[in-house]
């Protein structure tokens, strides 16, 4: 995770020479199954950014997860993302600039569901996909499709966000995508 370390430093330089000084805001989170926010919404300067690191640091032994879901991930980091706006729009004379940094192995992998108890661990159905059940390899194939048209069609969650003004900056973890 030196990877997310050097960028929240980067991103503390940044705030911190801005002209006048801009306020920088962070949230880690992350997502297997479902998208999970690893802090709260957090001002970024020196003493944060620390912090943030160390829960970075804490996340990247957690790569092991059932599922790499991003339609889960960006469905969540877009719901976040919203909300965060929303609580910013009182009081300020312009929106914040806001974006994604995806910082990714490269695969998009749902995992078929083997048994009843992976199904209630983990979930028969997506909610994007409620009426596709995972407990096949097709029915996770479909998930995933379903998932990617999510994503990718016209007017998707990427094109929401686009539409929002949030850049996604992606990173790659792998040597091999």
């Amino acid at each position: 995770m030196s990877a997310v370390k050097l960028a929240l430093s980067a991103l503390e330089r940044l705030a911190d020479t801005s002209h006048g000084k801009r306020d920088v805001e962070v949230q880690l989170s992350g997502f297997d199954v479902n998208y999970e926010a690893l802090t709260d919404w957090t001002r970024l300067d020196a003493e944060s950014v620390g912090r943030l690191a160390d829960a970075a640091e804490a996340y990247a032994t957690r790569n092991r997860g059932f599922d790499t879901d991003y339609a889960a991930g960006f469905l969540g980091a877009q719901e976040s993302l919203r909300g965060r706006a929303l609580r910013d729009a009182t009081g300020h004379d312009s929106p914040p600039c806001r974006a994604i940094m995806w910082f990714t192995d490269g695969m998009y992998d749902i995992d078929v569901r083997s048994g009843a108890a992976e199904a209630k661990a983990f979930g028969l159905t997506k909610g994007y996909a409620p009426n596709i059940r995972l407990d096949s390899d097709s029915g996770v194939e479909s998930a995933v499709q379903s998932g990617k048209m999510l994503l990718c069609n016209r007017d998707g969650v990427i094109d929401q966000l686009r539409a929002d003004e949030v850049p996604i900056l992606a990173f790659t973890l792998a040597t091999k995508i």
